[in-house]
């Protein structure tokens, strides 16, 4: 899984048909408010994952603005859209660097913030090949695997509420 989650809604076959009725400007934006609605769903659902995580990490990965969404429409489907939800921003506690060159850590004496969208992909078991103190917390998958036919829900009920259907 990267380190950010991606949502993709094809097929819908009736909403289609009624999308691409309209411009195909006005369609797009539908499809759009419908992803970017699903987007929030899906920060709201990583904010409830983060309270599993101790620590100063959880407490930031639990606040809305620690969550950063995009929607953009794909080539080649006109009605083919893609939101991204990742985390942003760093830890608020300053670290200075050990400066071992063998491992690559910061340099002797650098201070640093750490990202959090690297540190959910230490816990993820994504970076480095480790884990966050010995956690081992895959929350952003584990919550979207349980909860991503409700991001998809999200997505038809804007479109419907868009259509007036």
């Amino acid at each position: 899984m990267p380190d950010e989650i991606t949502v993709e809604v094809t097929g819908l076959r009736e909403l289609e048909a009624k999308l691409k009725e309209l411009a195909g400007t006005e369609a797009k934006k539908i499809v759009r408010a419908g992803l970017y609605a699903a987007g929030g769903a899906i920060i709201e659902a990583m904010q409830e994952g983060a309270s599993s995580i101790p620590g100063e990490l959880g407490q930031q990965l639990q606040d809305k603005k620690s969550w950063k969404r995009s929607t953009r429409m794909l080539r080649g489907d006109e009605l083919a859209g893609q939101v991204k939800v990742r985390p942003t921003g760093a830890l608020p506690e300053i670290h200075t660097g050990e400066g071992s060159t063998r491992f690559m850590y910061q340099p002797k004496g650098k201070k640093y913030h750490r990202s959090l969208k690297y540190m959910v992909r230490l816990l993820e078991g994504l970076s480095g090949g480790g884990v966050y103190h010995g956690i081992r917390n895959p929350f952003m998958t584990s919550y979207f695997d349980s909860n991503h036919e409700k991001f998809v829900e999200r997505v038809i009920e804007v479109i419907k509420e868009r259509l007036k259907l």
